[in-house]
């Protein structure tokens, strides 16, 4: 019986002959198809078993796809744009003032009295003359008490001499030979032109270093304690010589108090050998020269496990160190100490302030060095560890070579942690920390205003290099110069946490500006830190072998470099990155970029916002990605950016984002841009569980051979025009790209949800709804899905409701839409009058299997060799199996051809099932159309039609026409039974059937 066939799986049979997908039998209310227990499952393409689209009880359609208030949680535990850690020096020493940028001033004076020399909190030595008595000699009386006392006056008589008062020995050497052990030999103003050597515990205490000079023979140590026992208490004298200063060995012991040493060969002091030791306090260490070859040069040098504590002394004008611990064993404590200007003794190396090496142990606090050669304190060797406590060291000279001038350098497995410390103004490095095994752990500090070697370049503010590890916690790296923080090196290590990196400033070029910066192998890990107002890069990891991790921090406005290119974070040459709860934004020109094969990042729980563009106007990318880099992100956020939030380029490219949102990118002034994504030149890109929302003319752009582009359980919508009113587009393809779409909802797009163009281009789509398609004046279209210019288009299980003009098109030779399991709903007409479910024009083709078509104004599905805008071209082909098209309506008008061969309006209304013009073919089996105008309407095409219902048919002017009868076909309850033959209809007869295509 015509119209009575096989219904396909999850179809059933109509009344009225022919057969409909369950959703489309559920009468109005639509009570089965909410239920359950009604679902039916039909064969997937793939094989597999899956459920077909269903009519829910309110009437939408419902499918695999998510719903449309769908929005991955992103960002989750990101800190806020507003948030800082609490960095810096948050505590300053007694007498060291708090300033206003929050770090301790140590009030180094510089009008200390003649002889006096300046100390950390505003304080002299005592070694001028205002420290001096008004009596003749020292008071010791109390802790001399039951002790010999002899006294020494230069320029007294030997032969009446006898140590008293009134007698004084006019020698001290005499002295210390009358007093004995445990003597004290007080000494009056003079020049005294000896050594002062003893093997035994003697006090020499002077009646002040402005007044007592000791003045020592060439090349030998004017002051020697040397011997297990000996000790000597030496106070309140000068001691001036061509040869070392003072030296303690072999045992021996010196307490030096309220004295001065000047122009000492070598050391000034020199401690060496085990149990020797040395208390210093107050004492003013002037300049020193080179010694003779081998021999030690500090101004205090403590060797070979000796010990000493040295206390409110000051050092200006040392050669290669200020304090030296050097050697196992050997330790060092230093407090309320100044140094500078300590020279270098070659052209490469020395000029340290404070000096660890050879695996000794110094430990400093309250301290300040400044205009040091090669660094204010370096730790070197392994088993040397030094600790350093509330400092200030700045403005460091530099070696003759160019080089050196560090706050803090740990070097060769050296070991140095510091807390407290403002470097500040010092050349090519602030803290340094290079060489296999050191490591430098620095807390609760600030580095900042380093400046660049006389070159122009460097200029760092944290460095670990060659394999070295530099750990920083609280601390604020300030206004450096070429780099925040620096790792080099393979198994070079840094570690940034609780930490601010801000205003790199790359004054001087080719100084770059960036925050961060991972090189050669190097690692680093940034926690909780916040990186700022940096130039040309925030973060950058480039080279095989370097890993960054970043956690819990920010990194904002970062500025362009002279070539306009500023970016939050940069990998390169196969570095890779993961970011976790890290919030990049304000980035002038690009968020992210990845560059090169092997490079990786891996984006989690993050936000990418408010990229913006340079001075040029260009930029604005949330993700450059290109040269075979992949990024991938996980539960994150990308909003706000401007031009194209992600960029996708070269082959082996790669962008993965998995439950993320891609919102409100906004276009550049001129007009372009406003993309979420853009894929080309044989990049790829994949979107699982994502949210595109609120772009700007193009959502999601790919394009170019071997582009790839998946997209899975995401919404798209929300794709608003170009500042002109025109596109809108959810998802284009071009050039030979291929996208496919599984499981998506594209809504509330503006003028195309979906478009594939150009020959070799292609979109597969399976489970996707196109809805809520939005319309503007400027586009006077608004279609679901266009093929175009030979672009191919393949879906099943796909729903589109609404739109304006065309639910689908296939448009010009060679442009293709093939669709299984489908359903065109609720196209309204265009300006131009159209409004076709699917159409086939210009030769374009379509072809449909068990696809519903509905609630269409004009046409169910037209093939048509014209179409408004396009010049007419025959060959347009429509190929349908298992096809409903249900209540086609009157449009508001048709059109005419124009002179040109274009199509005008016409004001005429129409309401075709199927209609087909000149030049174009049909061909169609088990298909029915219900509910229209004109059931079949063939205009000079080639129309081949089997097993076909046609019913109740009326159009706007009550004339019907029922069917072109080929074979089996049922017409019934149309207004008119019979064939209309008329001249606007040529002669069934006349037509030649094309050759069908396969079936099913």
């Amino acid at each position: 019986m015509p119209g009575r066939w096989s219904c396909p799986v999850g179809w059933r049979e109509r009344e009225a002959g022919g057969c409909a997908p369950t959703f489309a039998s559920c009468g109005d209310g639509g009570a089965e198809c909410a239920n359950p227990a009604a679902r039916v499952e039909a064969t997937l393409p793939s094989g597999g078993v899956g459920e077909v689209l269903r009519r829910a009880g309110d009437g939408s359609i419902v499918g695999a796809w998510p719903a449309l208030d769908f929005e991955p949680v992103t960002g989750l535990g990101a800190p806020e744009v507003a948030w800082a850690p609490d960095a810096g020096i948050l505590t300053c020493p007694a007498g060291w003032p708090r300033q206003t940028d929050g770090t301790c001033d140590p009030r180094i004076r510089d009008d200390c009295p003649a002889g006096a020399l300046p100390l950390p909190g505003g304080e002299c030595t005592a070694t001028s003359e205002s420290a001096c008595p008004a009596a003749d000699f020292a008071g010791v009386a109390e802790e001399s008490a039951g002790s010999t006392v002899v006294h020494v006056l230069a320029g007294a008589d030997p032969a009446l001499a006898d140590g008293s008062l009134a007698r004084p020995f006019a020698f001290v050497t005499d002295g210390i030979r009358a007093a004995g052990a445990g003597g004290w030999v007080l000494v009056g103003r003079g020049d005294y032109a000896e050594r002062v050597v003893t093997s035994t515990p003697t006090h020499v205490v002077g009646v002040c270093a402005a007044r007592v000079a000791l003045l020592g023979p060439a090349g030998v140590e004017t002051v020697s304690v040397a011997g297990v026992g000996a000790t000597l208490d030496l106070r309140g004298v000068t001691v001036r010589t061509r040869g070392p200063g003072v030296r303690v060995s072999d045992g021996g012991s010196l307490t030096l108090r309220n004295a001065r040493i000047d122009g000492a060969v070598g050391a000034a002091v020199e401690v060496s050998g085990r149990t020797a030791t040395l208390v210093a306090t107050d004492v003013a260490l002037g300049r020193t020269s080179a010694p003779a070859t081998g021999m030690p040069a500090a101004a205090i040098h403590v060797v070979g496990a000796a010990r000493a504590r040295v206390e409110r002394c000051s050092v200006v004008d040392a050669l290669r160190a200020g304090i030296h611990a050097d050697g196992s064993g050997t330790t060092v404590q230093v407090r309320r100490v100044a140094i500078r200007g300590v020279r270098s003794h070659t052209d490469m190396a020395g000029g340290d302030g404070l000096l660890a090496s050879g695996g000794a142990t110094l430990v400093a606090s309250e301290v300040f060095v400044g205009g040091h050669a090669e660094a204010a304190a370096l730790c070197v060797q392994l088993g040397s560890h030094m600790q350093i406590t509330d400092a200030v060291m700045q403005d460091g000279r530099g070696l003759p070579s160019g080089l050196g001038g560090y706050a803090l350098w740990s070097a060769l497995a050296g070991a140095l942690v510091a807390n407290r410390v403002l470097a500040q103004g010092n050349p090519q490095g602030g803290v340094v920390s290079g060489g296999t095994y050191a490591t430098l752990d620095l807390f609760d500090s600030v580095v900042r205003n380093t400046r660049p070697r006389p070159d122009g370049h460097a200029g760092i503010g944290l460095s670990a290099l060659d394999a070295a590890t530099l750990n920083a916690t609280r601390v604020i790296v300030d206004r450096n110069l070429s780099t925040g923080a620096l790792a080099a090196g393979g198994f070079s290590v840094l570690r940034l946490t609780e930490s601010i990196v801000r205003e790199t400033r790359a004054d001087v070029e080719p100084a770059s500006g960036f925050g961060v910066s991972i090189e050669q192998g190097a690692s680093a890990t940034i926690a909780r830190s916040l990186v700022a107002r940096n130039r040309a890069a925030g973060v950058i990891a480039r080279g095989r072998g370097s890993l960054l991790a970043v956690s819990d921090s920010l990194i904002l406005d970062t500025q362009p470099d002279p070539m306009g290119y500023g970016y939050g974070l940069e990998v390169g040459s196969g570095a890779l990155a993961t970011i976790s709860r890290a919030r990049i934004e304000r980035s002038q020109y690009a968020a992210i970029v990845a560059v090169d094969e092997a490079t990786r990042i891996a984006l989690e729980d993050s936000v990418v916002a408010a990229t913006v563009t340079n001075e040029r106007g260009t930029g604005g990318n949330a993700v450059e990605a290109t040269m075979g880099a992949v990024v991938s992100a996980r539960r994150t956020r990308f909003a706000g950016g401007s031009e194209i939030a992600l960029v996708g380029s070269n082959p082996h490219t790669t962008i993965d984002l998995a439950d993320c949102v891609v919102q409100g990118t906004l276009p550049l002034a001129s007009g372009q841009g406003g993309w979420a994504m853009a894929v080309n030149l044989g990049a790829s890109a994949s979107l699982l569980r994502t949210l595109v929302r609120d772009e700007r003319d193009v959502a999601i752009w790919a394009a170019d051979p071997g582009t790839r582009v998946s997209i899975a359980d995401s919404v798209v919508r929300n794709t608003g025009p170009r500042p002109n009113g025109a596109a809108g587009t959810g998802i284009e393809v071009r050039r030979g790209a291929t996208v496919a779409i599984t499981r998506v909802r594209l809504s509330g797009n503006t003028t195309l949800h979906a478009r594939v163009t150009e020959p070799g281009t292609r979109m597969d789509a399976h489970d996707v709804l196109f809805e809520e398609l939005r319309f503007t004046e400027t586009s006077q279209a608004a279609i679901a899905v266009s093929a175009d210019l030979g672009g191919q288009f393949t879906g099943s299980r796909i729903a589109i409701v609404g739109g304006r003009s065309f639910g689908l098109i296939a448009l010009n030779p060679d442009s293709r839409i093939t669709l299984r399991d489908s359903l065109v709903s609720g196209i309204e007409p265009s300006t131009y009058g159209f409004g076709v479910g699917a159409i086939a024009a210009t030769g374009g083709t379509l072809d449909f299997e068990r696809v519903v078509v509905e609630h269409v104004s004009g046409a169910g599905i037209a093939a048509s060799d014209q179409i408004v805008g396009q010049v007419a071209t025959a060959g347009a082909f429509v190929r349908l199996r298992d096809v409903l098209i249900d209540d086609v309506r009157s449009s508001t008008v048709s059109a005419t051809m124009g002179p040109t061969g274009r199509l005008i309006p016409s004001g005429a209304a129409v309401a075709y099932g199927i209609h087909a013009s000149s030049g174009c073919s049909f061909d169609g089996a088990r298909v029915v159309v219900d509910r229209g105008g004109y059931g079949f309407y063939s205009a000079g095409a080639s129309f081949a039609l089997r097993e076909a219902v046609v019913t109740r048919q009326l159009d706007g002017v009550g004339v019907a026409i029922g069917d072109f009868v080929f074979d089996g076909v049922l017409h019934a309850e149309n207004a008119n039974e019979s064939v209309q033959r008329s001249a606007m209809l040529p002669s069934v007869t006349a037509l030649s059937a094309p050759t069908p295509i396969s079936d099913r």
